[in-house]
């Protein structure tokens, strides 16, 4: 009896390691310039393939604290591929990778859905060479290649700056959004799911 009491308690003891281990691993600072897509193939581990509406360019509306177009923030993967149709790549179930077709990537939390939203521009240094540059635009009108100026003139003076390289990020810490730019053009988007 105190041998099986004693691996019960083990067992969850590692599954409580397990779990901390993973969330930590989970956590970016997003104040560090953000990871290019990935270069990998396409792979797909679902066989049901799920046939979305069109999406068109004016259906990719970023909206800061609300979502992109129909997706919000929060959605399940479930419902993000109801309204966009299957990914071109996933990870885990975290991330959803739309970048040949829209130009976009998502993030998931375990719990809670959509937590992170990008948008590319095929400009992007060490993009994927397939990649599509991302033709939706923010409500306030700032489409991919627009000038620190337009983000300004739209957003205000951002909370902060931060240059890395080529690319300088304007964060918008109210917003939960980050605009980068490399020589003054925009190449990327994030959004981040309100706190």
């Amino acid at each position: 009896m105190a041998t099986r009491k004693n691996v019960k308690i083990l067992i969850l003891f590692a599954c409580g390691i397990a779990l901390v281990l993973a969330s930590s691993s989970c956590k970016k600072d997003s104040d560090q310039p953000p990871e290019p897509p990935p270069r990998e193939s396409p792979v797909s581990t679902t066989t049901d393939l799920v046939v979305a509406p069109p999406v068109s360019d004016q259906t990719l509306q970023v909206v800061p604290l609300v979502g992109l177009g129909s997706v919000r923030f929060g959605m399940t993967k479930e419902q993000v591929i109801e309204h966009l149709g299957q990914p071109e790549r996933s990870e885990a179930d975290i991330g959803l990778y739309y970048l040949t077709s829209i130009g976009i990537d998502l993030r998931l939390a375990y719990r809670g859905g959509v937590r992170d939203i990008n948008c590319w521009s095929n400009q992007y240094p060490m993009a994927p060479e397939d990649m599509k540059t991302f033709a939706g635009k923010t409500k306030t009108g700032i489409a991919m290649g627009a000038g620190r100026e337009q983000v300004v003139a739209a957003y205000g003076q951002p909370d902060s700056t931060t240059v890395k390289g080529p690319i300088e990020t304007l964060h918008y810490g109210k917003l939960q959004a980050q605009f980068a730019l490399m020589q003054g053009k925009l190449v990327h988007i994030k959004i981040t799911a309100p706190k």
